[in-house]
């Protein structure tokens, strides 16, 4: 089964990986139904472990994908990051920082992760450069998204945890109040905070204008906030009695689609 789905420039799907080794994922034409493979980072006769893409994103304006690789390191792993250049087919980086949740701007040539630190980092997807560093919480961060034109970005994380305290080196529990907060990626400057949001953020999206921001917190509710206001809160959906929201997505048509848990019945 694939790890993660995109679409490119075109709109072609892009999906990972397939059982083959070398390969990393797959470019489908879907009107030829043509399939162009990517090579996976660890090189080609690897094994399908060793080129796996875990999560992807891609970047439409420039047309690269960004995804979390699985790097072997003694007898563990760690994970990376890894761009590619969808036009070619071909690694820009094989290599990157350890990263986790990533993130991409539909109209912008920037991208954003959860590094090694557990906080964000912005990467210019032309240059290849980490331009911005964002230490947005105490706890690792669980979710990310980046406005279409990737001037803002959106950060959520759940209210404890266990850990080191940055600020005094300490190990212990760690509690976070802003769990859902927006910032400037040119400044790195904290632009909004949504004060109802008290349960965690498993998952945030950006509709494609722009317009709107859905969040979906530790126990099911999707908040929905007001994209040009980043932290204001218009309207929520709250959780079913069963099965409870985990994933928040928008349509290009601007319908939000919910992936939910199954069902308990």
């Amino acid at each position: 089964g694939a790890s993660s789905v995109a679409f490119d420039k075109a709109g072609n799907v892009v999906l990972g990986p397939l059982d083959r080794p070398g390969d990393a994922a797959t470019v489908w034409n879907v009107a030829t139904g043509e399939l162009r493979a990517l090579p996976g980072p660890g090189g080609p006769g690897q094994s399908v472990a060793r080129n796996m893409l875990f999560e992807f994103v891609v970047a439409p304006s420039a047309n690269r994908l960004l995804g979390v690789h699985q790097v072997p390191e003694g007898r563990g792993a760690r994970t990376a990051l890894v761009l590619y250049d969808l036009t070619s087919g071909q690694v820009v980086i094989a290599v990157g920082p350890p990263a986790m949740t990533l993130a991409a701007a539909a109209d912008a040539d920037i991208a954003a992760y959860v590094g090694q630190s557990g906080q964000a980092d912005i990467l210019d997807l032309r240059t290849t450069q980490v331009v911005r560093h964002i230490d947005a919480n105490q706890n690792r961060l669980t979710a990310l998204a980046l406005s279409p034109d990737g001037k803002v970005l959106a950060t959520g994380t759940m209210p404890r945890g266990f850990g080191k305290d940055r600020r005094t080196g300490t190990p212990g529990p760690l509690e976070d109040r802003d769990l859902l907060q927006f910032w400037d990626t040119a400044t790195g400057q904290r632009i909004g905070v949504a004060p109802d949001i008290t349960m965690g953020v498993s998952s945030i999206a950006w509709s494609l204008d722009g317009s709107t921001v859905a969040a979906s917190d530790g126990v099911g509710t999707v908040f929905l906030l007001d994209g040009r206001s980043p932290g204001r809160v218009v309207s929520r959906i709250e959780p079913d009695k069963g099965p409870q929201t985990v994933v928040v997505r928008f349509a290009p048509d601007g319908r939000l689609g919910r992936l939910q848990t199954a069902s308990a019945n």
